[in-house]
């Protein structure tokens, strides 16, 4: 068996998961956050760079070991914006002092986006936040503005969202 590891760096103290209706990734609050497919072994890195880069392909149809997370709250609810799902979209505020020296995590593709092997444990999932409690308008027509822009320009969101944005909701319950 081929061993991966990171190399030196440390966790932030939280990372962010955007889960929405139709992921592959199964989330239940208070159950672990698990991976489509879950018993995975790899012959070589060539094999590992294989399954990552399926990861990233979602018209693969191949089910992922792995499950995505932000380093950035803010990052995370853009990018769950951009999804056709962005309606049931919410943001998951994960503690990694919360997570077991078991839980395997790569570095993702992205600069910023870190990968759980199989699963994230419920007790790490501290928080849900709705993309809409970011200050993102999620009708389809305006996704591409901010409530802020909205405002500015004096265009009217369709879904009438009232919003006071806070830089603290994301801090722990």
């Amino acid at each position: 068996m081929v061993t991966y590891t990171l190399d030196n760096f440390r966790l932030p103290g939280y990372l962010y998961r955007v889960q929405y209706e139709g992921s592959w990734t199964t989330y239940t609050p208070s159950r672990d956050l698990q991976a489509a497919a879950q018993y995975t072994s790899w012959q070589g890195e060539e094999d590992f760079h294989g399954s990552m880069r399926s990861h990233y392909d979602w018209r693969s149809g191949v089910p992922s070991p792995f499950i995505s997370t932000f380093w950035d709250a803010e990052h995370a609810a853009r990018w769950g914006r951009c999804l056709a799902q962005a309606r049931s979209a919410i943001v998951l505020t994960i503690s990694t002092r919360e997570l077991y020296q078991s839980n395997l995590v790569f570095r993702g593709y992205g600069p910023h986006e870190l990968l759980f092997l199989r699963g994230v444990p419920a007790r790490a999932i501290i928080a849900e936040t709705s993309l809409v409690q970011f200050g993102l308008c999620v009708c389809s027509f305006y996704q591409k503005f901010s409530l802020r822009k909205l405002q500015r320009r004096r265009l009217v969101c369709t879904c009438m969202h009232t919003i006071a944005y806070s830089s603290d909701m994301m801090k722990p319950l």
